[in-house]
C-alpha cells in the first residue's frame, strides 16, 4: 500500500514540476479551456431531443435564462479576481475569502462534487454514444478503462495538453460546419411546437451544457495579467456559447421536424457525412472536459483538505505531505461510483442543481463585497451590486423551480457541513469580509434601536457586564452570567490584570480566555486591561461602556466569602444606580458545588435545582425584578425547570394570611410556577438551596445569611434593582 501511494505521489510531483512556468495569455489560458468546456455530451446527444421537446422559442428562453445566470456570475467572479490574487482552489478561495473558511468548505464541496460528477457524466456520454459496439453488461468495465485513459492523459506535460486542446477546438469547429452543411431543408420558418415536457425539467437537462466558463479559475496563477485577461475571456466564453447554441438550435429547428429531433437519439450522427467528423468532435471535446475535471477536482479537494485538517493533530500528521495523493484517489473513486450507479438523464439535473447553488453563492458573495464598499475593495473590473443580487435571485429561483426538495436538501447539506466545521472549532482564518457584514448589520440594528422613543418593557433582557479576576475557570460568577443571558443578550466579562504584566502578553492572554469560553460554549465580549487599578477600571466600565442604545443594564460582581475582600461594593452599587443600571452581587464560597452546564435532556433526568427568593419590605418593582431573575434562571441550562420557593417575611402573625392570599393570586395571575411560604423570620425553609435571591440592602449585615447558605452548598445573589423601567409590564 505504501509503495502504491509513493508511486502516485511521485507521478503527481513530476506533473507539478513540469507545469508551464511561462505565463499564459488570453487565448491559451482562458478562452481555449473555456470554449471546449461548453461543448460536449449534451451538445451532440441531448440538444436535439431538448430542442424537439421545447421548440425553438422555448429553447431560446431556456438558453437566455441560463446565459443570464452565467453572465452575471462571470461578472461577479471577474470583478473578484480583479480585486485580489487567488491561490489554488478557485471558487473555494473566492468563497472562503468572503464567508470564511467554514462556509467556503461547505460550498466548495458541492462544486467539487459537480466536478467529479462531470467526469462520470462525460464517461457515460461516451459509453452511450458508442453503445452499438459495446457489449451489453460491460458498460462499467468500459467506463473504468476510459477513466484509466483520463488518468494517463492527466500526466501529460502541460504543453502537450495545450497543443491537444487546440487540435480538439479545430476539430469541433469543423464538425459544426459539416453538421450545418449536412442538414437538408428549405429554411422556411415553421410553427413553433408546444412543450412536450416541463419547462424547468428541460432547463435542468440543458444547463450543464453552458457551464464550465469558470474553468480559468484553476489556472489563474499561470495567467500573464489575470486582472485583465480573465474578465475578457470569461465573459467572451459566455457570449460565444450563447450565440453558437442559438444559431445551432435555429438551424436544427427549421430544417428538421420536431418529432424526429425528439425521437431520434443520434440524429446528428445519421446526418453528418463523413461520420468520423462528428465522432472526433464528440470524443475530443468530451475527453478534454473530463480531463480538465480530473485535473481540477483534486486541486480543489486538496485545498479543502489542507485547510480542514491543518489544526487537527492526528489527521494532520497522518496525511501531511500526501494531500494531493489522497485528493486524487478520492476523486477517482467517487467518479467510478457515479458512472457505475447513475445514467445521463439522472446526472444532468443533479449537475444543474450543484452549479446553480454555487453560482448563487458566488453572486451573493460579490454582492456583499460590492455593497459594503470597504477600502480594500478596489477591483479594476467593477460591477454594480445590483447585478450579482439579480444573479443570486434568478439562480435561487431556478433551483426551487427545478426541484424544491433537492434544493432544500442541498442547503441542508451545506448547513450541516458548516455546523460540523464549527463544532470541531475550525480555526483556519482568512482575511474575509464577515466582519464587514456583521458590522453593517450591527450598524443597521443600532441605528434602528436608537430611533425608538423609549425602550419596550416586553423586549427587556439583562445585558450583563461581569467583573471577575478569574476568567479561565468556570467560576460561579461566569456560570451565573451565562444562565442569566442564555446566549440571547449581551454578556461582557471585564478584568483588570496585574500592573507588571507586559503589554505584548495581553493579546495572548485574551486568546487563552477566548478559547476557554469557546470550549464552554459561552458567547461573550472580553475586556482585559493591565496597568490600571481595579477600582478605576470598574468605575470607568460602569460609567462609559457601551455604544448608543447598546450598553449593559446589569452589573454583576462576585464575592468569595472565605477571602473576605469587600472591595468597594457599596460605592460601585451607587455608581451603577446613578447610571440607571441594576446591580448584582454573587456571594459564594470557593470549593462549593459549582453551577455546571449539561444538555437539556440530561438536566430533565437530573435532580431539579432549588431556588429561593426572600421578600421583606421590598417595593413592588424590586419584587417583580426578583421574580423575573428567578424566571430567567428556570429557563437556563444550569437551573432548567428549577423549583422556586418564595419566602415572604411577615411583620406579624396577623399579616400571614393576607400575604399568602396576595402572593398566591399574584403568581396565578402572572403565570409563575412558584411555591410560597410566609413566615416571621428569615431562616432557611429548606435544608439546602442552590441559589438564594434577595434584595441588596446593607452588604455587611447580609453576609451571615449568605455564609449559612454557602455552607449548605448554595450561593446567594444580592439584587439591586435600579433600572428605570416598568418591570410590572413584563409580567402582563
Amino acid at each position: 500500500m505504501m509503495s502504491f501511494f509513493s508511486y502516485f505521489e511521485g507521478l503527481i510531483e513530476k506533473v507539478r514540476s513540469n507545469e508551464v512556468r511561462a505565463k499564459l495569455g488570453l487565448f491559451s489560458g482562458v478562452l481555449l479551456p473555456g470554449m471546449l468546456s461548453v461543448f460536449g455530451v449534451i451538445t451532440f446527444l441531448r440538444l436535439p431531443q431538448i430542442l424537439g421537446a421545447s421548440g425553438f422559442y422555448h429553447f431560446s428562453l431556456i438558453l437566455l435564462i441560463g446565459t443570464l445566470i452565467n453572465l452575471l456570475t462571470a461578472f461577479s467572479i471577474s470583478s473578484t479576481v480583479s480585486n485580489f490574487n487567488m491561490r489554488q482552489g478557485g471558487v473555494y478561495t473566492l468563497l472562503s475569502r468572503c464567508f470564511g473558511a467554514e462556509f467556503g468548505i461547505a460550498l466548495s464541496l458541492l462544486i467539487y462534487l459537480s466536478q467529479v460528477i462531470n467526469i462520470a457524466f462525460c464517461i457515460i456520454g461516451l459509453i452511450e454514444f458508442f453503445s452499438f459496439i459495446i457489449p451489453e453488461g460491460s458498460e462499467f468495465i468500459v467506463g473504468v478503462a476510459l477513466l484509466a485513459i483520463l488518468v494517463f492523459l492527466s500526466w501529460i506535460h502541460e504543453r502537450g495538453l495545450r497543443i491537444l486542446q487546440m487540435m480538439i477546438l479545430l476539430g469541433l469547429f469543423i464538425a459544426f460546419v459539416f453538421v450545418i452543411r449536412s442538414i437538408q431543408g428549405s429554411f422556411e420558418v415553421k410553427s413553433p411546437t408546444a412543450l412536450t415536457k416541463p419547462f424547468w425539467a428541460l432547463f435542468a437537462a440543458f444547463f450543464p451544457a453552458i457551464t464550465g466558463f469558470e474553468s480559468g479559475l484553476f489556472t489563474i496563477d499561470q495567467l500573464k495579467n489575470p486582472k485583465k485577461t480573465f474578465p475578457k475571456g470569461t465573459i467572451s466564453i459566455v457570449m460565444f456559447a450563447f450565440f453558437i447554441y442559438l444559431g445551432f438550435a435555429y438551424i436544427l429547428s427549421y430544417n428538421i421536424d420536431s418529432i424526429q429531433l425528439l425521437t431520434h437519439e443520434k440524429i446528428l450522427l445519421s446526418l453528418v457525412k463523413p461520420k468520423w467528423i462528428l465522432v472526433q468532435a464528440l470524443i475530443g471535446s468530451t475527453i478534454f472536459y473530463a480531463l480538465s475535471c480530473v485535473i481540477n477536482a483534486p486541486k480543489l479537494l486538496q485545498a479543502m483538505i489542507h485547510d480542514a485538517f491543518s489544526n487537527t493533530n492526528f489527521w494532520s500528521k497522518l496525511i501531511r505531505g500526501k494531500e494531493n495523493v489522497l485528493a486524487f484517489s478520492i476523486s477517482i473513486l467517487l467518479a467510478s461510483f457515479f458512472f457505475g450507479v447513475f445514467n445521463l438523464d439522472l446526472l444532468a439535473p443533479l449537475l444543474t442543481h450543484f452549479f446553480l447553488l454555487s453560482y448563487a453563492m458566488v453572486n451573493l458573495a460579490y454582492f456583499f463585497e460590492s455593497f459594503i464598499q470597504n477600502p480594500s475593495f478596489r477591483p479594476s473590473f467593477y460591477v454594480h451590486y445590483l447585478y450579482p443580487l439579480i444573479g443570486f435571485l434568478i439562480a435561487s429561483f431556478a433551483m426551487v423551480m427545478i426541484d424544491p426538495i433537492l434544493s432544500l436538501l442541498s442547503w441542508s447539506f451545506v448547513i450541516l457541513i458548516y455546523l460540523s466545521m464549527r463544532i470541531k472549532r475550525f480555526t483556519q482564518n482568512y482575511d474575509d469580509i464577515r466582519q464587514s457584514i456583521f458590522l453593517y448589520l450591527c450598524r443597521f440594528a443600532t441605528y434602528n434601536l436608537a430611533n425608538f422613543r423609549e425602550f419596550s418593557s416586553r423586549s427587556w433582557r439583562p445585558q450583563v457586564i461581569c467583573f471577575s479576576q478569574n476568567l479561565t475557570q468556570m467560576t460561579p460568577a461566569i456560570s451565573l452570567a451565562k444562565a442569566l443571558t442564555q446566549d440571547k443578550s449581551f454578556l461582557i466579562f471585564a478584568s483588570a490584570l496585574k500592573k507588571d504584566l507586559e503589554d505584548e502578553k495581553l493579546p495572548k492572554l485574551k486568546r487563552v480566555v477566548r478559547d476557554f469560553f469557546i470550549r464552554h460554549e459561552i458567547d461573550a465580549i472580553i475586556e482585559l486591561v493591565c496597568g490600571q487599578s481595579i477600582d478605576e477600571f470598574v468605575i470607568q466600565m460602569i460609567k462609559g461602556y457601551g455604544l448608543g442604545p447598546i450598553k449593559p443594564n446589569t452589573v454583576l460582581f462576585s464575592y468569595d466569602l472565605d477571602r473576605g475582600s469587600f472591595h468597594r461594593f457599596e460605592e460601585w452599587m451607587k455608581i451603577a444606580e446613578a447610571g440607571n443600571k441594576n446591580g448584582l452581587i454573587l456571594c459564594y464560597k470557593e470549593g462549593i458545588q459549582r453551577i455546571e452546564f449539561t444538555q437539556y435532556w440530561l438536566i430533565r433526568q437530573a435532580k431539579r435545582k432549588k431556588i429561593e427568593i426572600y421578600i421583606e419590605n421590598e417595593s413592588k418593582l424590586e419584587q417583580y425584578f426578583l421574580f423575573i431573575m428567578a424566571s430567567l434562571l428556570q429557563k437556563s441550562e444550569a437551573y432548567f425547570k428549577g423549583e422556586v420557593l418564595v419566602v415572604v417575611i411577615a411583620k406579624d402573625e396577623d399579616a400571614i394570611e393576607s400575604l399568602q392570599k396576595y402572593y398566591s393570586e399574584l403568581f396565578l395571575e402572572k403565570r409563575f410556577d412558584f411555591d410560597l411560604v410566609v413566615k416571621l423570620n428569615n431562616e432557611n425553609t429548606q435544608e439546602s438551596v442552590d441559589i438564594c435571591l434577595m434584595s441588596y440592602r446593607d452588604f455587611t449585615s447580609q453576609i451571615p445569611l449568605a455564609t449559612k447558605i454557602a455552607e449548605r452548598g448554595g450561593v446567594t445573589l444580592l439584587v439591586h434593582q435600579r433600572e428605570k423601567l416598568a418591570f410590572e409590564h413584563i409580567l402582563d
